[in-house]
């Protein structure tokens, strides 16, 4: 029993020890952490302080003046402004923070832009008017408000080795570069402005933000340029001109206006998207002919179709409700297929080139009420052409037909029908009595 009670006391004794012991180790961790925060915060404290000079904003006028700011400054507490620069080189060298613009323009000398250490500039990363320009070597860049480069016509080469994680504007218009990337795709998912323009030799547009919150505009660049958006879910409008393939599979919301304009892809597929605000434009795509956007139901602005000179069918909006606007379709269209479509505010003009097109299912409504409501109603194939006027109802107020001769086509017989007919009838009344009035009173001296 004395053993036993033994064994018992010894085990407590040990048990308390080992408590202890463990409460003195995370006291001691924490002791350790707050010491390493305290010799943090100690070092920054301690830290040299800015030096004047790095407390101004500098035009920057030679490589002199600017190696003794890259040699006394690690942050700029303004911005640097390169402009009629003498020197071919400029090498912002120990600068990691530039807490302004960096802008360099009209600076027909330099030729290249090297940033070893520059890794945050707070306000804009501007490069205008530099003719002679060929490469920026972006090493540690990772934060950058905008970037805004324009006229570089012969910079072939941006090197962004980390890549920028933090950005809101992108512009680059008139470079020789052949492809776009450099962002992390990971960190960069909004962007206010995407604008890549008049880039003659850009091939690969390759881009992974998922927003564009105020202009999307990729247009003038190469011919064979290949758009790739492939996460991109709502922007506030988007144009695309002259591509060979666009790709945003995942793309729903278009606040504004979509726009896609002499571009040399066949195919169009955006099936996700729901929604168009404003404008949906397809405008000389020469070779366009199979479309895909059967989600959306519904366009509030209007909808454009012109000089798609292989599009023969208006298919592809089958979940298409309403129409906020007018529509204008031209072209070879040859069927117009729109089942859901329910309400269309504007007025419609269709001009067909094609001797297949049946008008009927606009201009001739079973239930005798269009669901037009913006007043009037043109339709026209290489046989007819026919106008109807409506009231805001969709209430059918006049129809008039012309038909194509079809041996000769500058022959054309009208016809009209309702409102316009018995007018038509006064008129000649009025002519006929007219041409009696005026043959007695010309020759009345004569009688």
């Amino acid at each position: 029993m004395l053993k036993q009670q033994y064994f018992i006391s010894l085990i407590t004794i040990l048990l308390v020890f080992i408590k202890l012991s463990k409460s003195s180790c995370i006291n001691s961790v924490k002791e350790f952490e707050s010491s390493k925060q305290f010799k943090k915060k100690t070092r920054a404290q301690i830290s040299k302080p800015i030096n004047e000079i790095c407390k101004n904003s500098y035009s920057v006028e030679s490589a002199a003046q600017l190696n003794r700011l890259s040699n006394e400054c690690h942050i700029i507490q303004g911005s640097l402004t390169f402009s009629s620069y003498k020197d071919p080189i400029v090498d912002l060298g120990n600068i990691e923070v530039i807490e302004g613009n960096l802008v360099m323009e009209n600076s027909a000398n330099i030729v290249r832009i090297d940033c070893p250490k520059l890794n945050t500039i707070k306000g804009e990363f501007k490069i205008q008017v530099l003719t002679s320009l060929t490469s920026i070597h972006l090493r540690e860049l990772h934060t950058v408000q905008k970037i805004y480069w324009r006229v570089v016509p012969i910079l072939s080469t941006v090197e962004f080795i980390k890549g920028v994680s933090q950005i809101e504007e992108v512009t680059i218009s008139d470079t020789s570069l052949v492809g776009f990337e450099g962002f992390s795709r990971e960190k960069v998912k909004q962007l206010k402005i995407f604008n890549i323009n008049n880039n003659r030799f850009m091939e690969t547009i390759n881009c992974d933000i998922q927003s564009v919150s105020q202009q999307l505009s990729i247009q003038s660049n190469a011919k064979e340029v290949k758009v790739s958006m492939n996460s991109l879910v709502w922007a506030n409008n988007m144009t695309v001109r002259d591509a060979s393939m666009v790709s945003s599979p995942n793309l729903q919301y278009v606040n504004n206006s979509l726009e896609f304009i002499s571009n040399h892809f066949s195919a169009i597929d955006l099936p996700k998207l729901k929604a168009i605000g404003g404008t949906l434009r397809l405008d000389n795509n020469k070779v366009l002919n199979k479309i895909n956007m059967n989600n959306v139901s519904d366009v509030f602005g209007g909808i454009m179709i012109t000089s798609n000179n292989n599009l023969e069918k208006i298919d592809f909006l089958k979940s298409l409700q309403q129409i906020g606007g007018g529509i204008y379709f031209n072209g070879n269209i040859k069927e117009i297929e729109l089942p859901n479509l329910k309400l269309v505010k504007g007025s419609v003009q269709i001009n067909s080139t094609s001797d297949q097109l049946d008008c009927s299912s606009w201009t001739a409504p079973p239930s005798g009420i269009s669901i037009i409501r913006g007043g009037k109603i043109e339709c026209s194939s290489s046989k007819k052409q026919t106008k109807i006027s409506l009231n805001h109802k969709g209430e059918i107020l006049d129809t008039a037909t012309t038909d194509f001769d079809p041996v000769d086509s500058t022959k054309v017989v009208n016809k009209n029908y309702g409102i316009t007919a018995k007018t038509s009838d006064t008129l000649g009344y009025i002519v006929a009595f007219t041409s009696i009035f005026l043959f007695f009173f010309i020759n009345r001296n004569q009688i």
